[in-house]
């Protein structure tokens, strides 16, 4: 027996040792296995920690930053559908469904999506209240406990767990990112912790994403308005070179058709000619054609408040009576859009800058103040151009009236002198002709006939015993004579008007030799004018009767020039003289 007994002990302690070894290594695989998950997790928040630093680079808005990160932490932690709550710009205490969800594609959490898409939570309240609350992960393991009514309705679909990350941005919470999942007691506290790094960091890379994004929406506005500032100024520059008003108020149009992306856009101005506003302008997408009525009546509403100064928007007219029917007629080419500024000049409504869309578009208060710049800029295209055709039309009939008082005076001396009687008529039209052969300005011609017209006005100082004598004029009666090109000089400068017609009646007794009075000016430094008329003047004198003298033939009075060349005449203007008259004849 003490053998056996002794056998039986050293089995049992066998037994007892081989349990205990088969204790120690189930520990030791479970604590192998445990920390073989801990370094899969960990690899795996590695992995997602690098998937989302990728993402924050690769996204452009928060938006797309959260759909991201929706993918990768579902992918990551297993879940069955995720969503986030953003806080409400317009209420500070309230988290508001957005549009950002996953789901793992199951059938049976279709109602739980459809019950949880549009509600909104304050602060304190539900799951994302509480999360936002607490500014910490918040996780229910116990959904038909919860007071969340969302998670009840999950409960039923199968939703056992639920969790919340708050994304805090300078000590705020801007979003909460919830995940759900039909495992129970998934969320774990182990598993809890090694999530709360995630969550920390997710401010940080929102704050990063949202001021990417408020800086590009900046530099956007700020490449808008320079943009803007530029066509202004292009505009601008249009209106003050003096380019035609059609292609301004063109431009006008285009400008704001593109740039504000409407279908179409015009300008109406009154015409006095049907007593109606009428387009002169328009700019419409490719393939849309004109869709607006051709022309406004006084009595349209858009009119009636444009009268008042104000702005004009669909809305607007809608209130308005319409006895006209226009609005009737935008309203059924499908204009959802309408927008129109008065252009006023000088207190008063000329026309009207309009803008549509077959879209809704919402126009910012910054897009209606460059609107109205712009129609203000075609107000004044408008005024300004009126202002130059009436000063043009003003300059015309002052002009014609100064031409009609010259040739007046120049009538007045040929009555005078009836031995010269046309003489003024003819010499103006020949230096004219001799002029426009030498491709002189039309401003230089005009010039020209008014100084030819007025080439003797000198004499009307010279007494008559002198200027009308029959006979050859004594040396002093010459030295007297030769005082009329001062007189005229005297005469005519004071008279702005004209200034630049003054070389003929000043200059025109002047030689090329410098031997002519009343300066003895040489070569070019005589007028060019007045060497034209020197030409006409002589050759006029000698082609036609005089009473101590018949007419030269033209073959004479050239021979008889000619050799004056050089000494009389310029030789160059010469030349072309006798070729042009040579042709003439």
């Amino acid at each position: 027996m003490p053998f056996s007994i002794e056998k039986i002990t050293e089995q049992e302690r066998y037994r007892k040792l081989y349990e205990r070894e088969r204790e120690w290594r189930r520990r030791a695989e479970a604590k192998e296995g445990k920390i073989r998950d801990e370094l899969s997790m960990q690899q795996r928040l590695n992995e997602f920690a690098i998937s989302v630093a990728r993402a924050a680079c690769d996204v452009v808005t928060a938006d797309q930053f959260y759909h991201a990160l929706l993918q990768e932490l579902g992918d990551l932690i297993k879940v069955s559908a995720g969503h986030v709550y953003m806080l409400s710009k317009e209420c500070p205490n309230l988290f508001v469904s957005s549009e950002i969800w996953r789901v793992d594609g199951s059938d049976r959490l279709s109602p739980f999506v459809r019950a949880t898409a549009r509600q909104n939570y304050k602060i304190g309240e539900g799951l994302p209240g509480i999360t936002a609350q607490l500014q910490q992960l918040v996780c229910i393991n116990k959904p038909q406990a919860s007071s969340d009514p969302r998670l009840v309705i999950g409960a039923e679909c199968g939703i056992l767990s639920a969790i919340g990350f708050p994304v805090v941005v300078q000590s705020k919470v801007i979003s909460v990112i919830e995940f759900f999942t039909t495992r129970e007691e998934f969320f774990e506290e182990s598993f809890i912790s090694k999530l709360k790094n995630i969550s920390i960091h997710l401010g940080q890379i929102v704050d990063r994403i949202q001021n990417a994004e408020k800086i590009q929406q900046l530099n956007k506005q700020l490449e808008n308005r320079i943009s803007r500032i530029e066509e202004l100024r292009d505009i601008d520059h249009a209106i003050t070179t003096g380019v035609d008003k059609q292609t301004v108020i063109t431009l006008m149009v285009r400008h704001i058709q593109k740039g504000m992306g409407m279908s179409g856009a015009r300008i109406v101005v009154f015409d006095d000619n049907i007593q109606s506003y009428r387009c002169v302008a328009q700019a419409v997408d490719c393939g849309i054609g004109l869709t607006l009525p051709d022309s406004h009546h006084y009595d349209d509403p858009s009119f009636i408040l444009a009268r008042t100064g104000s702005s004009t928007t669909l809305d607007d007219l809608i209130q308005l009576d319409d006895p006209t029917g226009w609005r009737d007629a935008i309203e059924e080419q499908g204009i959802r859009s309408y927008y129109a500024v008065p252009m006023i000049a000088m207190s008063n409504v000329i026309g009207l800058f309009e803008m549509w869309s077959h879209d809704e578009i919402e126009i910012d208060d910054e897009s209606k103040e460059h609107v109205e710049a712009v129609a203000g800029q075609a107000a004044m295209a408008f005024f300004a151009d009126k202002m130059m055709s009436e000063l043009k039309r003003s300059n015309v009939e002052l002009s014609v009236a100064y031409d009609a008082t010259i040739a007046g005076w120049s009538n007045a001396l040929d009555l005078r002198d009836k031995e010269t009687e046309g003489h003024s008529r003819r010499v103006t039209e020949t230096s004219i002709n001799l002029a426009n052969t030498l491709g002189l300005s039309q401003e230089q011609c005009m010039q020209i006939r008014r100084g030819s017209l007025l080439h003797d006005i000198g004499k009307m100082g010279i007494p008559d015993q002198i200027l009308l004598k029959p006979g050859p004029l004594t040396d002093e009666e010459w030295l007297v004579m030769k005082q009329h090109p001062g007189y005229a000089y005297r005469m005519l400068s004071p008279i702005k008007f004209l200034k630049q017609a003054l070389d003929i009646p000043y200059c025109h007794h002047e030689k090329w030799d410098g031997t002519g009075y009343p300066r003895g000016l040489k070569g070019e430094e005589i007028p060019l004018s007045a060497r034209i008329f020197a030409l006409a003047d002589v050759y006029d004198a000698l082609t036609n009767d005089r009473p101590y003298r018949k007419a030269w033939p033209v073959e004479r009075v050239v021979e008889y020039m000619e050799s004056l060349s050089g000494t009389h005449f310029d030789p160059r203007l010469l030349k072309v003289f006798v070729k042009m008259i040579t042709i003439d004849k």
